[in-house]
């Protein structure tokens, strides 16, 4: 899976890996283009994928939200992730997940 984050950046997260996204460059070292963005948590969400494929995103009870398919995750609680989903960090950070 990869994901494509609003200044054209792309991660590749791979089958039976997961990494952190926040704007805590020591704790999130795959996203460290994040750090300016004020109104992420530090570690505010966690992004992985099965050793089957299948994708899932959790929110590590950040302060302003993540949000799959337009609804507020509930904090520490796997949603699927899809390709073709977009997932929001706080109010700006858009997230395009490729296959």
């Amino acid at each position: 899976m990869r994901l494509h984050f609003p200044d054209g950046e792309i991660v590749e997260v791979a089958a039976g890996y997961s990494i952190r996204l926040g704007r805590d460059p020591q704790l999130c070292p795959a996203v460290t283009f994040l750090a300016r963005r004020d109104n992420l948590s530090r570690v505010h969400a966690w992004v992985g994928v099965e050793t089957d494929g299948s994708a899932w995103i959790t929110d590590e009870d950040s302060t302003n939200g993540t949000f799959v398919r337009g609804y507020r995750l509930t904090p520490n609680e796997a949603t699927p992730l899809r390709p073709g989903d977009t997932f929001r960090l706080a109010a700006d950070v858009h997230v395009n997940v490729l296959p």
